[in-house]
């Protein structure tokens, strides 16, 4: 009986020290994350391929991604499907684009992602960067005044000084869900 008792306050030891060691805030919310366990993939969605990309140069074969935004697609049209959304909600990290890009829809996203998927980590890459003037304006579904106005590029990722800002917030954001991997990442962000 004693021995059953000395297992079961070690198990029970080793469950609060796990959850304890497991926490980490999010910047945005003062939470507690629930981390991925060592040896399994972190579950990475992004909104452009750009990010995917970024993600998986670091990550390697400790991430699992899915970029949302196919190739050729009119990003100003785009918003997340059901599907997508329901993917969000089992999820250990979100890269957005940030800037106005998610502007139309990330509000009701982000309120159901915080009633769905408390523990999930969203990384705003483009967080503090400048955005660039862009040369030429393409929107086939703008207005000819519209066309006509001077327009900021929304992919910060296209000034190369922004990308490594962009790779250490990435970092920072895997780092978060994934303890037994942060030296990994780290390492694989000071190669790139």
């Amino acid at each position: 009986m004693k021995s059953w008792i000395k297992k079961a306050a070690a198990i029970g030891l080793s469950l609060t020290l796990a959850f304890t060691a497991a926490g980490c805030s999010d910047s945005n919310d003062t939470a507690v994350k629930k981390t991925v366990p060592e040896g399994e993939k972190v579950k990475v969605y992004t909104v452009l391929q750009a990010q995917g990309d970024f993600v998986r140069e670091i990550g390697k074969d400790h991430v699992e991604v899915e970029s949302f935004i196919p190739v050729g697609t009119n990003f100003w049209q785009w918003a997340p499907t059901l599907v997508e959304t329901g993917k969000l909600e089992t999820a250990d990290v979100f890269v957005i684009n940030g800037g106005e890009l998610e502007k139309r829809w990330s509000d009701q996203t982000y309120a159901t992602l915080k009633l769905k998927n408390k523990d999930l980590v969203i990384v705003d890459p483009s967080e503090g960067l400048e955005q660039l003037k862009l040369q030429r304006y393409y929107n086939p579904d703008a207005s000819e005044d519209e066309k006509k106005k001077e327009h900021i590029d929304p992919f910060f990722y296209m000034d190369p000084v922004n990308v490594k800002s962009e790779v250490d917030k990435i970092v920072e954001g895997l780092s978060k869900k994934s303890t037994g991997v942060r030296g990994r990442f780290q390492e694989e962000r000071r190669r790139l």
